[in-house]
């Protein structure tokens, strides 16, 4: 679970963003449920970031890593690797939270074009 712990972090927000356009289709969507569905994906995030430094060990370079061939069909060598450092680690938990901010902030302030703004 641990070398795909960056993985989740990457991914959930693009599950969060196909729940996104999925809720409240129709000429005037439910901005409550879009508002909500936001938020519970970048709280998903963030909750699940805070697992990083519990791991994390201080000696160590690259941690949670993830290092996969991608795509083998054409000998290219591309790979999806990613992995977090001393310094990457808090900035991945500082951007995790404050998504969740930013929404909470201007919970009453979007109205117009709100499910662009919240993707």
């Amino acid at each position: 679970m641990n070398g795909y712990l960056l993985t989740i972090i990457t991914l959930l927000p693009i599950a969060g963003t196909i729940g996104l356009l999925l809720v409240g289709r129709g000429e005037k969507p439910n901005e409550n449920s879009l508002k909500w569905t936001a938020l519970l994906f970048s709280l998903a995030t963030f909750i699940i970031s805070l697992a990083l430094p519990i791991g994390f060990d201080k000696a160590g370079n690259l941690q949670f890593e993830t290092n996969v061939e991608w795509i083998s069909a054409f000998k290219l060598g591309v790979r999806y690797h990613v992995g977090v450092d001393g310094l990457s680690l808090w900035l991945v938990i500082l951007t995790t939270l404050l998504v969740p901010l930013a929404l909470i902030s201007s919970w009453n302030s979007i109205h117009k074009r709100l499910r662009e703004f919240l993707i």
